[in-house]
């Protein structure tokens, strides 16, 4: 009998380790990894934000310059008193704002619950979806004609509650 085989006692083969450490431990060091190396991806730093930035200040002044806010509300105000109701979904009850005002963080248009989505601003195809608190959330595809003057195409329902906007919500296609 060798000196390996006496100090050397091989676990059996059922057991639940790896490397000599238990299978549980291992797992709680799986994940404590991978939410460290997820936060490396989360962080912006001062490079990128005012990368954004700047494209967010272009997003929005070329929808300035092709989109006049006030027609936009307008358009969604006579829209409105035109449908009234969309899949069980009185249109009464969402509230509309003054005017359709740049959101601060995000590539949109707020207008109290009410968001102008735009994926790419020089298109002349575009989204007015409401964000209230009710059942279903209506959406309106829209054309542009011209800078006050808008065509609605089609009116759906979004079903889906966003916990994150779709990513043109927060930044340019690439």
């Amino acid at each position: 009998m060798s000196c390996f085989e006496l100090t050397h006692n091989p676990p059996h083969p059922r057991s639940r380790r790896i490397f000599n450490v238990p299978l549980r431990s291992m797992r709680k060091l799986f994940v404590l990894i991978l939410a460290l190396a997820s936060c490396g991806f989360a962080v912006l730093t001062p490079e990128s934000r005012r990368k954004l930035s700047r494209e967010r200040r272009n997003w929005h002044s070329c929808v300035s310059r092709r989109f006049d806010s006030t027609a936009l509300h307008s358009f969604l105000v006579g829209e409105m008193l035109k449908v009234q109701q969309f899949n069980g979904v009185d249109l009464k009850h969402i509230r509309i704002g003054s005017t359709f005002a740049p959101d601060k963080e995000r590539f949109c248009l707020v207008d109290s619950e009410w968001i102008f989505v735009c994926p790419d601003p020089n298109r002349d195809d575009f989204e007015l979806r409401s964000i209230g608190r009710f059942e279903g959330r209506i959406v309106f595809h829209c054309v542009r004609k011209e800078k006050r003057i808008f065509q609605l195409t089609e009116i759906s329902s979004d079903d889906v509650i966003w916990l994150c906007p779709p990513p043109y919500v927060f930044g340019p296609n690439p």
